[in-house]
Order: structure tokens, then sequence, then C-alpha cells
């Protein structure tokens, strides 16, 4: 009985050491888990941030497909897109590009390193300084080589400032990768061979390349510059379903109170980062985001206008039931400056419900005005995010028709 005692006890006391040792194996595996993670999304943070610190170098050099490899930028980017927009045809003075970055989520597969990140790209145009904004969810996926030496040229550059590199080359130069986005080990990241992608297309979004949109948009310019000079804020009557002007009848009272300020306040607040307190639908959250906007602005709930309903969400029920007799009462307005206020609404018709490229009446996305200034309409809506783009920007990339709809008090 003794031995069977001392036994159990010469047991327990080797375990002990065995136990406690795990214990803290486990401790220490699980903090290098964390600390590994948060390296790897720091190294995710840079290489986004190293992506658009060349966008902001060839935006204020005027060159933004210089260096398409470094910046990713296209001609189908929809930064280059408005910029060029803004400063070639608007013949706005670029000011200044600045950018945020959130919710970065790094990962590793297939021998690439994934980065999913929010990003916000601001541009100051003109003379009342506009902020137009651009709000995505991008994917970065870069490859990963095996080596045990750095090359030369990150060598070279590795320690160098800006406008040293500038300076020591003849040419546009690129901009070194932070140094702290090359601390691999034996793993380096193929910066050239990594690919962009843009999330939050909405359904059926044009992939349009500037020299076509540039071309739509001095069109649409043209056009609108016309219907200024022979602006009548007269309505065309017509029928609605076969929609083929910028103006339509509508028998319309005002809704009292409504504020198109207000309305407007909310827009600039959350076009960017949508509101919590609601429902967001991905991709496809224009309409919800508008409807917010006129809450915001003092618009009282309807039977068939309030969250979740299809008036509500809906870009073409939207429409129809601002047109009907009853409940939200817009009155559809001729698409001028002079004529357009803060808080109106812009609808958008580019294509059929099956994706065909041509106006059918039903309208495909909302917008709501949040800017006159330099002489332009701007307006924000979601999916994807933006604030204060031109009024012609949707229907130069999309095609289609626009129109716009009013509360009058």
């Amino acid at each position: 009985m003794k031995k069977e005692l001392l036994a159990s006890l010469v047991l327990c006391l080797s375990l002990s050491p065995l136990v406690s040792t795990n214990e803290v194996f486990a401790a220490t595996t699980n903090k290098e888990t964390k600390e590994n993670v948060s390296i790897t999304n720091e190294i995710g943070y840079e290489k986004v941030k190293d992506m658009l610190e060349q966008q902001k170098y060839d935006f204020e050099h005027n060159t933004p497909l210089a260096h398409p490899k470094e910046s990713k930028l296209t001609d189908s980017d929809e930064g280059v897109l408005l910029y060029s927009a803004l400063s070639k045809v608007d013949k706005q003075k670029f000011h200044e590009f600045t950018y945020d970055i959130d919710d970065v989520k790094t990962s590793e597969k297939n021998n690439k390193l994934i980065v999913e990140a929010y990003i916000t790209r601001n541009f100051v145009f003109g003379v009342e300084k506009v902020t137009t904004s651009l709000g995505d969810n991008i994917k970065l996926e870069i490859p990963k080589t095996t080596s045990n030496k750095q090359s030369s040229q990150s060598t070279n550059t590795s320690n160098l400032s800006f406008s040293q590199v500038k300076n020591s080359s003849n040419q546009l130069n690129v901009i070194p990768l932070s140094n702290s986005s090359k601390q691999l080990n034996v793993t380096q990241l193929n910066n050239s061979s990594s690919t962009l992608q843009y999330e939050n297309d909405e359904e059926y979004s044009s992939d349009v390349k500037l020299d076509e949109f540039l071309k739509n948009y001095k069109q649409e310019v043209k056009n609108d510059d016309k219907e200024e000079v022979k602006s009548e804020d007269k309505p065309v009557s017509m029928n609605f379903n076969a929609a083929n002007s910028n103006q339509l009848t509508v028998t319309a009272t005002s809704v009292k109170g409504y504020s198109g300020y207000a309305a407007m306040k909310y827009a600039e607040k959350y076009a960017l980062k949508p509101n919590k307190n609601y429902k967001y639908y991905k991709d496809k959250d224009c309409t919800n985001f508008v409807s917010q906007a006129l809450r915001a602005g003092r618009m009282p709930y309807f039977k068939e206008w309030k969250p979740y309903t299809d008036a509500w969400v809906n870009a073409g029920a939207f429409r129809l039931y601002i047109l009907k007799a009853g409940g939200i009462k817009m009155k559809t307005v001729s698409d001028t400056y002079s004529n357009v206020k803060l808080g109106d609404v812009y609808h958008y018709d580019y294509h059929n419900k099956i994706g065909l490229r041509y106006a059918d009446g039903w309208m495909d996305h909302t917008a709501i005005v949040t800017s006159r200034a330099n002489m332009k309409l701007y307006v924000s809506y979601h999916s994807t995010n933006r604030l204060n783009v031109p009024r012609e920007y949707v229907t130069s990339k999309e095609g289609g028709k626009r129109y716009v709809s009013s509360i009058r008090n």
C-alpha cells in the first residue's frame, strides 16, 4: 500500500511541471499568434499606403497613369475618371488629394498576401474647394517570392526620403516602399505583380474607359449648358413609361416642414460611412440611403414609404411612389443649375430589368444633391459610396437618362 502511494506521489510530481509547461507554451503560442496577426495587418496597411502614396504623387503631378504597377490606377478607375472630368473638361483647379485607410484585414493564401481594406480617396477642386470623395472596399493580392536577399534597388532606396529618390532620377520617379512593409525575413512580396480589385461594384456597373467617358462627359456638360441658357422651369407633359425628356408633369403639393438642407447634411455625414442604425444593402443601398436623408430632412413616414418597404429601398419603386397622389409629393423639375436645390433627388435610368444597356423607364439608381458650387451640381450616393460627384458623372459612365425631383415648400 505504501509502495502504491509513493508511486502515485512520484507520478504526480513528475506530471506537474509538464502541465505547467504546456500551459506556458499555449499562452506563448496565443501571444505569438496575436503578434503575428498584428504584424501581418501592419504589413497589409503599409502596402495599401504605398499604393495610395503613389496615387497621390501621380495625381499631384497630373500624371495619374504614369505608374500603373505601383499605383494600380487604370483608365477605368473612378478616381482617374473623376479627376480627368473635373480638371480637363470642367477646367477646375486641383488643390489636394488625401486618403484614409480603414478596416484592414490581411491573410495569406496560395502563396499570396491578401489585403482587404476600406479606402477613401478625397479630391479637392475648384475656386470653392469642393471635396469629392470615393469610398471603396478593396482587395490587394500580392504574390510572395522566396529570397535571402533584398534587391539592390530596395537596398539603395530603403532609407531615402521621397525627395531624395526624386532628385536621384532624371524622370518621374516611383515612390520607394515603406521600410516596415519589407521586413518579411526570407519571404519577399512581388509588388509589381500585385493586383487590385474593387469589391463593391454595383450590379451591371459599366467598365467604361477614360476616352469614352470623357467624350460622354463633354457631351453631358454641353447639353446642360444649353439647357441652362434656355432655362424656363416649365414642366412638359409626357407618359412616364416612355421617358424621353428630363422633364415630367407631376401634380404635386409640398410636404410642409421638409428641409433640403438637413437632408443634405445627413447625406454628407453618411455618404462614405453608412449609418449603423439602418440596415445596409450591400451593392444596392442607393435608394435606402436617399430615403434616410429625406427622413433626416423631416419627411414623415408613410404607409408605403418607411424602412424595408419597396418604395424605401428600390430605385424604381421609389420613383413610382413619389409620382403617385398621396404620400411623398415631389415635383419633377427642369434639370438646370439655377433650378435644382440642395436636398433634391436625382434618378438615373441606364439599363433594363435584365441588364441590357438602354433606358426603359424603370429607375436604376438614386442620388441626392449635396453641393451647388463652382457652377456645378454635385450628388452623393451609396453602392458605391460617393460624396459630391458631378450630376453628369453617372450618365457619362453608365449611359441612359437622368431626372431630378424636388420638394418646394
